[in-house]
C-alpha cells in the first residue's frame, strides 16, 4: 500500500526530501506531519504517499553512511550507560558509565574483551560500528565476629561480602552459658542469636554470653542422740 514502518535511533542531521509531497509521520509522539525535514531522535515513522518506496530506499542508503554505538552494562544491575546511538563518520562521541548506588564501582570499558578505556567518560572519533561494555564490580565489606567471654560460645557468619548482601551471623552458647545479645562498639544491635542485616559497610560484632549460675545445695545433717 506504499506505507513503510521502521523504528530506529537517530541523531539530528538525517535529512530526506521528496518531490511529490510524500510525507513521513511520527506515529508515537504527535509531532506535525512534514514533507521535508530532519528525522527526530528516538521516533517511529510511517512513510506515506506515492513515492514511499523511494523514500525507504533513500533511507537505507542514508543508513549505510552512519555508524552505530551500542553500550551495555556488565553486570546489568551494576550501573547505567549513556552515549549509544547512530552517528556520522568522524563524529566525536562520548559514552559515560555511572554506578547507580554505592554497591558498585566502575572498572573499565571493553570491546570484544579488550580494554579500551579505564575512564568512566570515554571519548573517541567514530569510524566503525562499536559495541562497548561498561564493566562494574561490587564493593566488598568485611564482617568480623567475636565471643565475650571467649569460652562463652561460638559465632559464625564472618567473612567478606558484596555491598548490599543480606548477611546472617549466628551465636551459639557453650554448655553452661546463655546468649545475651549482639553488640557493635558500645551499642546493642540485636537480641536474636541469628542476626540478619543488609551490609552497607564493615561490621565488627561481638556476641555476649553469660554463665548460668550453679546452685550449690548443702544437705542439713541432724544428729540424733539416743
Amino acid at each position: 500500500n506504499g506505507n513503510h514502518i521502521f523504528a530506529a535511533t537517530w541523531t539530528d542531521g538525517v535529512f530526506l526530501s521528496t518531490n511529490d509531497g510524500s510525507n513521513w509521520t511520527p506515529v508515537n509522539n504527535g509531532l506535525t506531519i512534514v514533507s521535508t525535514g530532519t528525522l527526530a531522535i528516538n521516533n517511529n515513522y510511517i512513510f506515506v504517499g506515492s513515492s514511499a518506496n523511494g523514500i525507504w530506499k533513500r533511507l537505507l542508503s542514508e543508513m549505510s553512511t552512519f555508524y552505530s554505538v551500542v553500550t551495555v552494562s556488565n553486570p546489568s544491575n551494576g550501573g547505567t550507560t549513556n552515549g549509544a546511538g547512530i552517528y556520522t563518520p568522524g563524529q566525536r562521541i562520548t559514552v559515560t558509565a555511572t554506578p547507580p548506588t554505592i554497591d558498585y564501582y566502575f572498572v573499565n570499558w571493553t570491546e570484544g574483551g579488550t580494554i579500551v578505556s579505564i575512564n568512566p567518560s570515554y571519548q573517541f572519533d567514530i569510524s566503525t560500528n562499536r559495541t562497548l561494555a561498561a564493566n562494574f564490580s561490587a564493593i566488598q565489606y568485611n564482617v568480623t565476629t567475636a565471643s565475650s567471654p571467649n569460652n562463652g560460645g561460638t559465632t559464625t557468619g564472618r567473612g567478606s561480602y558484596n555491598s548490599g548482601s543480606q548477611v546472617t551471623v549466628v551465636a551459639t552458647p557453650n554448655s553452661g552459658y546463655n546468649f545475651v545479645n549482639w553488640v557493635e562498639g558500645t551499642g546493642e544491635v540485636s537480641k536474636n542469636q541469628n542476626y540478619q542485616f543488609i551490609l552497607k559497610g564493615n561490621r565488627n560484632l561481638v556476641a555476649n554470653f553469660v554463665q548460668i549460675p550453679i546452685l550449690s545445695v548443702t544437705p542439713d545433717f541432724v544428729t540424733v542422740n539416743s
